[in-house]
């Protein structure tokens, strides 16, 4: 500050003097009280700007007294400035930079204070702290950018989000530390995390297992859990839970948890794996057959598709059966299955039921020569269930060759022409046995007178058929 540079001297005769400045080239820079003859620096002097006319701190003036008689003396006078050392002169930047966590701060040192600055920085502090901003302050922090007069800036990290915070710069030199006026800043919000993470649909059930690929723009862990309201199973496993194994099919909901993470809080999100069904054929087996009439022997199937070591006894329900009916032909086999973890694709076969053998044997018959042919008939053999005759579509016939003349003999009877949906006839023939007819020869009785010759003896037949007389005899009665 202006001070007094120089003092007036008393008057030795007591009268009173009066001070003014001669024209020298420094007297603009100066003032001198007319009264008590006292001069200052209408400016403070710098040392390191000297503004005398010589720039050397040697400031030259010339001071006149005057006395109440008009009497005059004058004097010239050098005023020299020396350097005084003083705390440096600094200001502080407005923070820039600014984001979560980081924000640049600094400041200029414009005046050295008449020594170097040995140090320079900022010093900052959470504004709710309420803290004195000056080195070694409770609840601050210091941090130092160098040394010298000019501008300094550093990016200060390891700051809070959300959180307003003040400052100021300062310099140090020999004579203390001069520090800039308190700025304050805020720190921007966490940002959210985008977290890319979208539903599984190309799994089925007895995949291998695979790991999950959730990514961000965070470098925050990702780790993961399973969360209710699915319908299928799956467990995880490994870091972070990352490794599915598949369980039953279904949907499973999954959720990524990011953890908080520099300028990043931490997020979640759910997805949905679908765990699709396997395919499982089940194919009726081919070649099943049973003759008409006979019980249906058990059906049997062959499965193929299965998954995750699953055998039959894993199945919810399978079975199979085939088209009603027990006549001859074709019926179809199918098989049905159900299962929480497959889809069923079923397969059929035919069922056939074969001809049953029906043996059709003509009955042995026997007549007498000369009459006609019996009534012929059928034994049968291979009839099932309660089938008879009935179910003839064409009824067996016969035929034999014999006639009402055929001597005796045997001759066949041939069995034809039955047929019958359900069977395979085959024949068998009879036989017919023409035995002889019965004649009755006998002697005419006959009488005669003692010692008469005996009379013609004659025969008397009964039982010839076929108009035959006994010419057809070879040989006569004795």
């Amino acid at each position: 500050a202006a001070s007094d540079v120089y003092k007036r001297q008393v008057a030795t005769d007591g009268n009173t003097l009066s001070y003014s400045l001669g024209t020298t080239t420094d007297k603009d820079r100066l003032s001198i009280d007319t009264t008590s003859g006292a001069v200052t620096f209408k400016t403070s002097p710098d040392f390191e700007k000297p503004t005398d006319a010589d720039k050397n701190n040697s400031y030259v003036i010339e001071v006149i007294a005057t006395d109440s008689a008009g009497n005059q003396a004058t004097q010239e006078v050098t005023i020299t400035v020396t350097d005084v050392a003083e705390n440096p002169i600094v200001s502080s930047k407005e923070a820039s930079e600014i984001s979560q966590l980081v924000a640049s701060l600094g400041g200029t040192v414009t005046d050295q204070g008449g020594a170097p600055v040995t140090e320079r920085g900022i010093v900052y502090a959470l504004k709710s702290a309420q803290a004195n901003l000056v080195l070694n302050a409770a609840n601050t922090t210091t941090v130092k950018m160098g040394t010298g007069i000019g501008a300094f800036e550093q990016e200060i990290a390891g700051l809070q989000a959300s959180t307003e915070y003040v400052y100021a710069a300062y310099a140090t030199n020999t004579s203390g530390t001069g520090y800039g006026t308190v700025k304050t800043f805020t720190t921007l919000d966490l940002l959210t995390p985008t977290i890319s993470f979208t539903d599984i649909t190309d799994k089925s059930y007895g995949d291998a297992s695979f790991d999950l690929g959730a990514t961000s723009n965070s470098d925050g862990a990702i780790t993961y859990s399973i969360v209710s309201g699915g319908t299928g199973t799956a467990s995880l496993s490994v870091t972070n839970n990352k490794t599915v194994t598949l369980g039953n099919a279904g949907t499973v909901k999954i959720k990524a948890t990011q953890a908080a993470e520099g300028r990043y809080t931490g997020n979640t999100k759910e997805i949905t794996l679908t765990i699709g069904k396997a395919k499982l054929t089940v194919t009726a087996n081919a070649g099943q057959t049973k003759v008409y009439g006979a019980t249906d022997p058990t059906l049997t199937y062959t499965v193929t598709g299965y998954a995750n070591g699953d055998t039959e006894a894993d199945i919810d329900a399978l079975s199979i059966a085939r088209a009603l009916g027990e006549d001859v032909g074709s019926y179809t086999i199918t098989p049905a299955a159900t299962d929480t973890n497959y889809t069923i694709a079923i397969e059929t076969a035919e069922f056939e039921i074969t001809k049953a053998v029906l043996v059709v044997t003509a009955d042995d018959k026997t007549r007498k020569y000369g009459e006609d042919n019996p009534v012929f008939t059928f034994s049968y053999s291979g009839f099932m269930g309660n089938d008879t005759e009935a179910v003839f579509s064409t009824v067996p016939t016969a035929y034999c060759s014999a006639t009402v003349n055929s001597p005796a003999m045997t001759v066949g009877i041939l069995a034809s022409s039955a047929t019958a949906a359900n069977y395979d006839v085959t024949f068998e023939n009879g036989s017919l046995t023409i035995e002889k007819a019965d004649l009755i020869v006998r002697a005419i009785d006959k009488q005669k007178e003692a010692g008469e010759s005996n009379p013609v003896l004659e025969i008397d037949y009964s039982g010839f058929v076929n108009g035959d007389t006994c010419l057809l005899y070879t040989s006569d009665a004795a």
